[in-house]
């Protein structure tokens, strides 16, 4: 199962390897290391030229897919050409612990901290960023005790911009990632290696990489041309913002009776689609690497509309 996780968040290949990409009968975009019969395919090759990223060799790879819930893979050193754009804190922080918002009286996120955070996810970090705590106090404050302690409870309300992507990805501050993947988040809102393999964004997206590089220069032409407001303006802007097919669906697509459809891929993904104890052992770790602060004892109570209030 980790595996699986693993090949759908980020696949890597060779640089001798041929990717297929194909259309069925349906409409569907389909890709491929072997092309199917009586189908006509192209080939796609992987973008590698972006940010310095260079493809991984198959035993790094295997090793990869092997440790999809535990630490992240070490750097490599910066003299080494197939190193990768790291995505790791550049600090020796813990980010899901330690909360950053302890203490703070008024907004805890700078402008420039909030306006990647719109970028990659449509709203201000402090709204990601405090989302377990915020679901923990709406569950005790309802006294729903048997689901307070339920990871399925808290990953299935989860927000609908958070899914494979951001597994052990930090809140994008510019504290918490690297140099290089701060300049491609303040930029696109994308980590580096998201926008290196034109297969993954065509996966995720149903754009290619340099659609989504470029989407912010695309919305305000976007904006303009429909006059939409303030189309210099991030909340403006955003209305335009690229969102993955996971995000979409987890949203829900209305159908044709009127209802609307949700499908939580990471769920699906993971194998479980109820609360049951016997999940409990799958979800946890899953939950406590999704972005956002983790839960703990804490001294300060968060009421979820961005004021501090004294502990009861």
């Amino acid at each position: 199962m980790r595996w699986l996780i693993m090949c759908s968040l980020l696949w890597i290949v060779t640089a001798q390897a041929e990717i297929y990409k194909w259309v069925d009968e349906r409409g569907n975009v389909h890709f491929g290391d072997a092309p199917p019969e009586h189908v006509k395919t192209e080939t796609v090759t992987p973008n590698t030229e972006r940010q310095g990223v260079r493809l991984t060799e198959p035993a790094a790879a295997d090793a990869w897919k092997q440790t999809v819930l535990t630490p992240p893979v070490p750097e490599a050193p910066a003299s080494d050409p197939r190193a990768i754009p790291s995505t790791r804190p550049a600090a020796a922080v813990d980010y899901q612990e330690t909360d950053a918002c302890e203490g703070v009286v008024g907004d805890c996120f700078t402008p420039a901290q909030d306006y990647v955070c719109k970028l990659r996810y449509g709203t201000d970090c402090q709204s990601v960023y405090h989302w377990k705590v915020c679901l923990q106090q709406t569950c005790e404050d309802n006294r729903l005790a048997d689901k307070c302690d339920s990871p399925f409870y808290f990953m299935n309300r989860r927000p609908v911009m958070l899914g494979q992507r951001d597994l052990k990805r930090p809140l994008p501050i510019q504290e918490w990632v690297s140099p290089q993947d701060w300049e491609c988040l303040s930029g696109s809102g994308f980590f580096c290696d998201e926008l290196a393999f034109e297969h993954q964004c065509q996966q995720q997206y149903h754009q290619s990489c340099t659609e989504l590089k470029n989407w912010i220069s695309s919305a305000r032409q976007r904006c303009i041309k429909q006059r939409d407001g303030d189309c210099d303006d991030i909340d403006t802007l955003i209305r335009y913002r690229p969102a993955p097919v996971e995000e979409v669906k987890k949203a829900g697509i209305r159908n044709a009776a009127g209802g609307v459809v949700s499908q939580d891929l990471l769920l699906q993904q993971l194998g479980v689609h109820k609360a049951e104890p016997a999940a409990d052992g799958t979800l946890q770790p899953v939950l406590e690497s999704i972005t956002g602060l983790n839960i703990r004892e804490r001294r300060y109570r968060y009421d979820c509309e961005r004021r501090w209030l004294p502990g009861r």
